[in-house]
């Protein structure tokens, strides 16, 4: 069976167990050009790697994109793969015992729900993570992918849920996720209460805000699926604002046919670093670097920046 066929049989039973899927702009791309997208780094200046989106002709950059903090860092994988929410998506088919199998459909969720299809050829700063068309896109699949992992789970508690959507194995890191989501679901509990309950103390309404906080991490997630509540917006508020306290909205570099297209805002954002600074003025001002992204772009050569 073809590649192709295998894609159609899994998405027939997506749709018949779970419903029809909400088609998407990135997938109507994706089947007008087999590479909406493309990764790479910047040959002339080491450090530096792209996603280069084909539609828009726009190429987002970072550099040292993997650091783990932002020191040595600028912009991150969030921000150039419009993905806030840092989605991993799993290429159709992987290894398992030296035989191709197709990956399982929770590490497939993003791609029905905004996200293009994974490239084979995505340099491995970028090969983990989903990749949008834009931010709205990538914030709007959060809760969907959250509850995908739900469901191939058996619905465990939304806390369980999240310590999954992490990506990680380790259980110390997993328990730390989970309370900082605990912590941003407390402020908008409490920001809630003091509407609806204002006669409370700041000790009565925070001990109110952790209780409702603590109800919904431990509730069971197929709740989450039934009813659109102000939980279902907090939970996915709170993801996005710890994906970002993790750095994961911090700016980098644009560039599009007419060359470097957010100089100024970055030099401000990092006015205060002279090594990022000196590191933004080598790229904006390389020829080579602006050769191979016009290339990349497919840009024409006449009357670039």
């Amino acid at each position: 069976m073809s590649e192709r066929a295998w894609r159609d049989a899994e998405l027939f039973y997506r749709d018949l167990i779970f419903g029809p899927r909400r088609y998407s702009r990135s997938r109507e791309w994706a089947e007008a050009d087999s590479e909406p997208y493309s990764t790479g780094s910047v040959t002339a200046k080491p450090g530096w790697t792209f996603i280069a989106y084909r539609g828009p002709r726009e190429a987002r950059l970072a550099f040292n994109v993997l650091r783990p903090t932002p020191e040595g860092r600028i912009g991150n994988v969030g921000w150039v793969a419009n993905n806030p929410g840092s989605i991993d998506l799993s290429p159709p088919f992987v290894m398992r015992e030296g035989k191709r199998v197709a990956a399982p459909i929770a590490s497939r969720a993003a791609l029905d729900h905004g996200a293009f299809e994974k490239n084979p050829t995505d340099i491995r700063e970028y090969f983990r993570f989903a990749v949008f068309p834009n931010r709205e896109s990538g914030e709007r699949a959060v809760l969907p992918v959250l509850l995908v992992f739900a469901r191939a789970n058996n619905y465990p508690r939304v806390g369980e849920t999240l310590r999954m959507y992490l990506g990680l194995s380790d259980p110390a890191a997993r328990e730390r996720y989970e309370n900082e989501i605990r912590a941003q679901l407390v402020k908008s509990y409490s920001a809630r209460v003091s509407l609806t309950d204002p006669g409370l103390s700041d000790t009565q309404r925070a001990q109110r805000a952790t209780e409702l906080a603590n109800g919904l991490l431990n509730r069971k997630s197929l709740d989450l699926v039934r009813f659109v509540t102000y939980d279902s917006q907090y939970l996915e508020r709170a993801i996005l604002a710890v994906e970002s306290a993790r750095d994961m909205a911090r700016v980098g570099l644009r560039y599009t046919c007419d060359g470097f297209s957010n100089l100024d805002e970055v030099r401000r954002i990092y006015a205060a670093d002279a090594g990022k600074l000196r590191e933004i003025e080598a790229l904006a001002t390389s020829a080579a670097a602006k050769a191979q992204l016009n290339g990349v772009l497919t840009c024409s050569t006449v009357g670039l920046a």
